[in-house]
């Protein structure tokens, strides 16, 4: 089974798509894993979102795994990347 990361939606108005997904690195088994570790550390996750994405709004955050995010990116126009 692919792990889960968390995942975000954010507004890129500086490059060709509007809006892009973008994941932290730190996997989770589970999908209730991720959505706890996101319910317990939701602080810590927005210091660390306000930090890096000063120019960017955050549209959502979920818990998604890479395969998921890379499709929703192709959805968004991201050129294909092969694996």
């Amino acid at each position: 089974m692919e792990p889960f990361y968390v995942s975000f939606l954010v507004t890129l108005a500086y490059i060709g798509a509007p809006y892009a997904w973008i994941q932290f690195d730190q996997p989770f088994e589970t999908k209730v894993e991720c959505e706890q570790h996101i319910d317990s550390k939701w602080e810590d996750i927005q210091d660390v979102l306000q930090y890096r994405l000063t120019y960017q709004e955050i549209k959502s955050l979920q818990c998604k795994t890479k395969t998921e995010v890379h499709e929703l990116n192709t959805q968004l126009g991201y050129p294909h990347r092969p694996k």
